[in-house]
């Protein structure tokens, strides 16, 4: 069939090999053999069938073999790959040239560019400078910790617009911790509150809270109401005292 001194045979195609007996397989391989040194070989009937895709394999690599050594073959009466002068490589090692720049451009610029100044409001193209200016004060990031709302009543809103109202405020490191304590008692009442009556309104949000100074409302320890009974209420007990 071929000059060839080695062929392919692909794994998944073996699986053919499950429907042989082993009499069956060891014909299946001496087929393959025979074929590729020109020779047929009598195969019974489940063999052949199992041999056909195999062939039909072998005479498309053989085929693409032949290609590819007529190919190599014109190539190398073209002379293959032209010699190097040996002139120029003596002028390569006397005057080497120079590495270029990394830069990607001919020249790298002697000053670098000023970036843009742009107005966007890009959370990403800021440069640092812009991000320090934007940047929450350590003070108002003590702040925002320090307020908890209980769970369902209310939330801290933006932060932000907190912020910005924060700075308005000017306040100092006693403030803050004013704000946290005094707002931290307003939370315990509104929890006593719900326990007892089911309702408790919510906080506002921070930014609103600061505006209107909403720590500085006064926030009595919570009580339960004791409804005080009146005389009619009042049942026989099975004694025949009076209960209530």
């Amino acid at each position: 069939m071929s000059t060839k001194k080695s062929f392919i045979v692909h794994l998944d195609s073996l699986s053919v090999l499950d429907d042989l007996n082993d009499a069956q397989a060891g014909q299946l391989l001496r087929a393959m053999l025979a074929c590729h040194n020109g020779e047929d070989l009598v195969l019974e009937p489940i063999v052949k069938v199992a041999f056909n895709p195999f062939k039909n394999q072998f005479i498309r690599d053989g085929k693409k073999y032949q290609e590819t050594v007529e190919k190599n073959q014109k190539n190398g009466k073209k002379g293959g790959r032209p010699k190097k002068n040996p002139n120029e490589a003596s002028d390569k090692k006397t005057n080497p040239e120079k590495p270029k720049k990394p830069s990607g451009f001919s020249e790298n610029p002697s000053k670098p560019k000023k970036a843009d100044s742009g107005s966007g409001s890009g959370s990403g193209s800021g440069n640092d400078s812009e991000k320090k200016s934007t940047g929450y004060s350590p003070l108002f990031e003590r702040l925002w910790a320090g307020i908890v709302f209980p769970e369902g009543l209310g939330n801290k809103g933006n932060k932000s617009e907190a912020f910005n109202e924060f700075k308005k405020l000017k306040a100092d490191d006693a403030l803050v911790s004013e704000i946290i304590a005094k707002l931290s008692k307003q939370a315990e009442h509104k929890v006593q509150q719900r326990q007892h009556q089911g309702f408790a309104p919510s906080f506002k949000h921070v930014c609103r809270m600061i505006k209107h100074r909403a720590w500085e409302e006064e926030t009595k320890p919570y009580k339960a109401q004791h409804i005080q009974r009146s005389p009619s209420d009042r049942v026989m007990s099975a004694d025949g005292g009076v209960g209530l």
